[in-house]
C-alpha cells in the first residue's frame, strides 16, 4: 500500500505545480511601504508599479486575469456618505475604468457593504474585447487611506481569491 501512496503523491504534486498551483515557497511578497499595504502573488507573474500607489498584477499566460491593488489617501466615504451615495460612485468608479479600456455591457449586480477584511464589495459582469469577464470590486477604507482590490476574471481563476485573501495592511 505505501508503494502506491507515494508515487500517488508525487504524481499529484507534479500535476498541481503544472496546473499552476503555486507550492510553499513559491511565492513573492510585495509590500508598499508608503501606503502601508502588502500582498502575496505566484512567483513567475507579473507585478507592474502602475504609479507610486497602484499596482497591478497578472499571470504571464493570462490576456484577461489580473488584479489591481490601489491606495488612495483622503477622506473616508464610507460610513460618512449614506450607502446609496457609495454604491453610485462605486459603480461610476468601476464605469470610468472600463470606458477608458472600451468595456462594454458593464452589469454590476451587487454593490453593498462587506463584511470581514473589506468594507465594501461590488461584483460585475463586463465584455472587454469580446471576451465576457467577470469582476469583483472591494474597498477597505481607513482614517485616511482607500484601499481599492480590483480583480478581473474570464473564467474561474483560484489564485485570484488568494491574492486577495493574502492582502493585509502593514501600518
Amino acid at each position: 500500500m505505501k508503494r502506491i501512496l507515494l508515487p500517488m503523491l508525487v504524481i499529484g504534486i507534479l500535476l498541481l505545480n503544472a496546473c499552476g498551483v503555486p507550492s510553499e515557497g513559491q511565492l513573492v511578497h510585495y509590500v508598499n511601504e508608503e501606503f502601508g499595504f502588502s500582498v502575496d502573488y505566484p512567483k513567475g507573474w507579473l507585478l507592474e508599479e502602475i504609479n507610486p500607489n497602484e499596482i497591478g498584477i497578472m499571470p504571464r499566460d493570462s490576456d484577461y486575469n489580473q488584479i489591481q491593488i490601489g491606495a488612495f489617501p483622503g477622506e473616508p466615504m464610507i460610513g460618512s456618505l449614506p450607502e446609496s451615495q457609495v454604491a453610485a460612485l462605486t459603480e461610476a468608479m468601476i464605469q470610468q475604468f472600463f470606458d477608458m479600456l472600451g468595456g462594454k455591457n458593464l452589469n454590476v449586480f451587487i454593490n453593498e457593504p462587506a463584511s470581514g477584511k473589506w468594507d465594501w464589495t461590488a461584483s460585475f459582469t463586463v465584455i472587454y474585447e469580446d471576451t465576457p469577464l467577470q469582476g469583483v470590486f472591494l474597498i477597505k477604507e481607513t482614517g485616511t487611506i482607500s484601499y481599492t482590490l480590483t480583480l478581473i476574471q474570464c473564467m474561474d481563476w483560484p489564485e485570484g481569491q488568494e491574492i486577495i485573501n493574502s492582502f493585509k495592511l502593514t501600518e
